[in-house]
C-alpha cells in the first residue's frame, strides 16, 4: 500500500517545456562540430514529445472505459506496425515478408501473453487495458529488435552464400542440413541483445518499467518482482517470433524441388518511408476511402451515359 506522499510527483508542462533544454547541448554540439546530426536531433525531440504525448491522450479513454473493444484495436494496430517495421528494416525482402513478420509477431506475444495471464499475474478481466496495453507494448518493442536483426542476418546470408547453399544442395545435403548454421547463427544474433540485458540488468542499469512502478510509489520489492515476470516474457517472446520468422523465411527461399528461388529475394533501394508517413498515409488512406469510392461511382456513371449515347 502506497500513501499519498510516495504517490509520483505531478509533471507541469513548464517543467516538460524546461526540460527540453536538456536536448540543446547535442543540437548545438553537431551543429558546431558539423556532425550533420542537429536537424536529425531535433525533429527526433519533436517527435519525442507529439507521439507520446498523443499515447497519453488516446491511452485515457481506454483506461477509462477498460473494454475489450478499444483495447483490442490497440492491440491490433500496435501489432501492425510493429510487423512493417520489422519488414521494412532489413537490407533485403522478399514477396510475403510483411505476413511472415505479421505472424511470428502475432504467435510470440499472444503465447507470452497467454501464459502470463493464465498462471503468473491472473488479471480479472483478462483484457484490463492497464495491464494487457503495457505489457504488448514491452513485448513487441523487444520483439521488433531481435526479429530485425535475426532476419536482416538471415537474408544477408542467402545473398552472399547463394552459390555455396546451391553447392551443398548439388552434393546431396538435406534441406534441414543446408539451413541449419545460418538459422543458428541468425537466432543466436537475434537473441543476444535479449540475454546481454538480463545479464547486466538490476547491476548497471534499472529497467524503464521497475523504474515506472518506483516512481509511482511501489514497493522495490514488487516491482522487481514484476521486472522479472517482465524480462522472462520478453526473452520467450523474441525467441518464439526470431525462431519462426528465420524458420518460414528459410523455407520459402526454396522451391519444391529444393532449389533456391531465382529473384525471389531482393536487395532494398533508396531511402526507407518513415513509420510515422507510412502510418499517416494509411490513416488518411482509410478515412478517404467512402469519398474515393463515391467519387469513382460518379465518374464510372458518367462513362456509362456517354457510352450508351453513342
Amino acid at each position: 500500500m502506497t500513501s499519498s506522499a510516495d504517490a509520483a510527483l505531478d509533471l507541469p508542462v513548464s517543467s516538460l517545456l524546461w526540460c527540453c533544454t536538456f536536448m540543446l547541448a547535442p543540437i548545438v554540439a553537431s551543429y558546431v562540430l558539423d556532425l550533420g546530426l542537429h536537424a536529425n536531433l531535433l525533429v527526433a525531440s519533436c517527435r519525442t514529445m507529439a507521439q507520446l504525448s498523443l499515447l497519453g491522450v488516446i491511452l485515457a479513454p481506454v483506461f477509462s472505459y477498460d473494454s475489450i473493444v478499444p483495447v483490442s484495436v490497440m492491440l491490433v494496430v500496435s501489432l501492425l506496425v510493429a510487423a512493417r517495421e520489422a519488414y521494412a528494416r532489413p537490407s533485403h525482402v522478399y514477396p510475403g515478408m510483411f505476413f511472415v513478420c505479421l505472424l511470428s509477431m502475432l504467435l510470440s506475444v499472444a503465447v507470452s501473453l497467454t501464459l502470463c495471464i493464465a498462471f503468473v499475474v491472473p488479471v480479472r478481466p483478462w483484457w484490463s487495458a492497464r495491464y494487457l496495453v503495457p505489457l504488448n507494448g514491452m513485448l513487441l518493442g523487444a520483439t521488433l529488435s531481435g526479429t530485425t536483426i535475426a532476419l536482416d542476418h538471415l537474408l544477408s546470408e542467402f545473398s552472399q552464400w547463394r552459390g555455396r547453399l546451391e553447392c551443398y544442395l548439388a552434393f546431396g545435403a538435406s534441406w534441414w542440413e543446408t539451413i541449419a548454421p545460418l538459422l543458428a547463427s541468425s537466432v543466436r544474433t537475434g537473441m543476444l541483445p535479449t540475454i546481454n540485458t538480463m545479464n547486466v540488468i538490476g547491476l548497471v542499469s534499472i529497467p524503464g518499467m521497475m523504474t515506472g512502478q518506483l516512481l509511482a510509489g511501489q514497493e522495490p520489492a514488487t516491482a522487481s518482482r514484476y521486472q522479472i515476470v517482465i524480462m522472462f516474457m520478453i526473452s520467450l517472446s523474441v525467441c518464439v517470433s526470431v525462431g519462426a520468422s528465420t524458420l518460414i523465411t528459410s523455407w520459402l527461399m526454396f522451391d519444391g524441388q529444393l532449389r533456391l528461388r531465382d529473384g525471389f529475394l531482393s536487395k532494398v533501394q533508396g531511402k526507407r518511408t518513415d513509420i510515422f508517413v507510412w502510418l499517416c498515409r494509411q490513416v488518411y488512406g482509410c478515412l478517404s476511402w467512402p469519398f474515393v469510392r463515391a467519387r469513382d461511382s460518379s465518374s464510372d456513371y458518367v462513362v456509362l451515359r456517354s457510352v450508351s449515347a453513342e
